[in-house]
């Protein structure tokens, strides 16, 4: 395990490419990598070493954690292949506004996407948190004002963390890039609690002071869980935002 150390690591900027959804051109795929369909997300959007071994990299960004309501009865009700060519375009759309908003897609957790907005270097953590927030603005009026979906159908976790770190998990049979850190633990968990409380938006205290709401938006302040606090001894706030 002598070998195994943290490593800094820098994320490629995607948010000039114009519509990497869609098919690309040579000099896309020069500049910018290939897009192949078994490349994951620290390979295409990542400066990973080659015949890197370490146990992880920093990454230092704000996590977002959306989810579409009802996924589960949408495919039980209509089959998995009717989920996929109603939604197909909607991922796509929302891919494009992430990276325009300089994040990176992790994943698709089947009915949602994970995603961060790394810290740059000489930003301080209210660059991330405020490209974040933009990126939930505009998905939110998309899938509003283009997909005719309320509020109450899907939502959004907001978070930062400067120990979120990359790593691999797995072996030559099959591994993966994954992220890890409390950032990342708060921003999953917090989903089911924002379903509870009936918001599309929730978000750590952090990533509250830094985002500019409309004050005509019912905001809520919620204690948060124990075992998503930082020190489960001391109280820590979330804050939603209602549909």
């Amino acid at each position: 395990m002598s070998n195994l150390k943290i490593i800094k690591t820098k994320f490629k900027d995607y948010s000039h490419v114009v519509g990497i959804t869609e098919s690309v051109n040579s000099k896309d795929l020069e500049k910018y990598g290939s897009f192949d369909l078994k490349k994951d997300f620290s390979v295409v959007d990542l400066d990973i070493p080659n015949g890197w071994s370490g146990i992880g990299m920093e990454l230092p960004s704000a996590t977002v954690v959306f989810d579409l309501a009802g996924s589960s009865l949408s495919i039980r009700d209509r089959g998995a292949i009717d989920y996929v060519k109603k939604n197909q375009e909607i991922f796509s759309e929302l891919t494009d506004l992430v990276y325009k908003e300089k994040g990176i897609i992790e994943k698709f957790p089947g009915d949602g996407i994970s995603m961060h907005f790394p810290l740059s270097d000489s930003q301080n953590e209210a660059h991330p948190i405020k490209r974040a927030f933009s990126a939930i603005s505009k998905m939110d009026n998309y899938l509003r004002s283009v997909t005719q979906l309320q509020r109450s159908q899907y939502r959004f976790t907001l978070t930062y963390g400067d120990d979120t770190i990359i790593t691999k998990f797995g072996n030559y049979k099959h591994e993966e890039f994954i992220s890890i850190g409390h950032a990342v633990n708060v921003a999953h968990k917090l989903e089911k609690c924002v379903k509870e409380e009936m918001c599309f938006i929730g978000m750590d205290s952090t990533s509250f002071e830094m985002c500019s709401i409309n004050e005509k938006l019912s905001i809520i302040s919620r204690v948060l869980n124990s075992d998503l606090r930082r020190n489960p001894l001391l109280s820590e706030q979330w804050y939603g935002v209602r549909y």
